[in-house]
């Protein structure tokens, strides 16, 4: 049980370093991560739109994975968000738009696409089996709840 709460803890902290990184840098950046989204195969318009909607994005799941009530929901929103950007990484690798600059910051800059995805498949999989396990740790404590003796409450 301990071991599980660990893991869940170090998925939760990874997350967010992750996303509070990745928000900075682009904050940061604020000129050059404009000029590299406007780089990306989208209209102008849309670009716009994603460069400030991602740092807020990423932001808003670092807020829902620092408070307790929320941070499934904040790992829920991680794998979303993983996984869309790792789609449009493979789409880039599988030369759907041409060429692509890769728009990310810090240390994921110097990485290819094949890294990039690579990475981002870690992370996906860390949340994945952190939901998992957050999922099988709660039906076990509902079933431990249900099947409790009377006599038992009386003592808790």
């Amino acid at each position: 049980m301990k071991t599980r709460r660990n893991i869940l803890t170090i998925a939760q902290y990874s997350f967010i370093l992750l996303w509070g990184y990745a928000a900075t840098i682009k904050l940061w950046n604020w000129d050059q991560s404009q000029r590299e989204m406007q780089l990306q195969p989208f209209p102008g318009w849309m670009a716009d739109i994603l460069f400030a909607l991602i740092p807020l994005l990423e932001l808003g799941i670092v807020y829902l994975l620092i408070n307790r009530k929320t941070v499934k929901r904040g790992i829920q929103l991680s794998v979303l968000l993983l996984s869309t950007f790792t789609l449009y990484l493979a789409l880039a690798v599988g030369s759907a738009f041409g060429k692509i600059p890769c728009a990310c910051g810090g240390i994921l800059r110097n990485m290819g696409h094949l890294e990039h995805i690579a990475f981002n498949l870690l992370f996906i999989a860390v949340g994945t089996v952190t939901l998992a396990l957050a999922q099988s740790s709660r039906l076990r404590d509902d079933v431990s709840r249900r099947t409790r003796r009377k006599e038992d409450d009386a003592l808790i």
